[in-house]
């Protein structure tokens, strides 16, 4: 146990054991067992009790905030309300819609698919077999790749549209009719609970 090598605490380089100060930094050695000087040392929390109360409370907040988003939107809000909650709502409401319009549109394109292979059925049966083996499968497959190629750039456009409308609904508030007591944080909140009353 005694020919165990020691590590300064400082910077860490192997000194000989029993050594007084370190032949690298000339930090002073302590009498201590190199095992419980580096556990000492690297055992530090990952998030400190301060970091854990704030998320804590930061997620109490959020689903007080939710609850009443859902009961009555359009109650007034408080302004210290964080502005991450109605993002978080524009944001699930943007990748929600876009989702709905793209199996939306998927849709009508199989089933426009469908109704032509159906038509073409009716008419010749050979024609109409051989369009279902071949084209049917391939426009719903083109349709979802092309979904999945545009499903960002739909996101990022839902987005920009509700900024819009909170931009515009601020500065029609604001500018227009002179409520100077209508900031754009009450606007983007008022925003945000709508958008969530949506999700809902």
């Amino acid at each position: 146990m005694e020919n165990q090598p020691t590590f300064c605490p400082n910077c860490g380089k192997e000194i000989e054991a029993g050594s007084v100060f370190c032949t690298n930094c000339g930090t002073k050695m302590e009498n201590q067992p190199a095992n419980e000087t580096s556990t000492a040392n690297s055992v530090k929390p990952f998030v400190t009790e301060e970091q854990r109360e704030i998320l804590k409370n930061g997620a109490t907040n959020l689903w007080e905030w939710i609850v009443s988003a859902v009961k009555a939107p359009t109650k007034n809000v408080q302004e210290n309300t964080p502005l991450w909650f109605s993002w978080l709502s524009i944001i699930l409401t943007a990748i929600f819609g876009a989702l709905a319009l793209g199996k939306i549109l998927v849709n009508i394109i199989t089933n426009a698919s469908t109704s032509v292979g159906n038509a073409l059925g009716s008419a010749n049966n050979s024609l109409g077999s051989l369009y279902n083996q071949n084209v049917e499968n391939t426009v719903a497959n083109t349709a979802n790749h092309v979904f999945g190629q545009m499903i960002f750039p739909i996101i990022i456009s839902f987005i920009i549209l509700h900024a819009a409308t909170i931009l515009g609904g601020w500065l029609a508030n604001f500018a227009i009719l002179g409520d100077k007591t209508f900031t754009f944080k009450k606007m983007l909140n008022y925003y945000g609970r709508f958008m969530f009353f949506y999700l809902h």
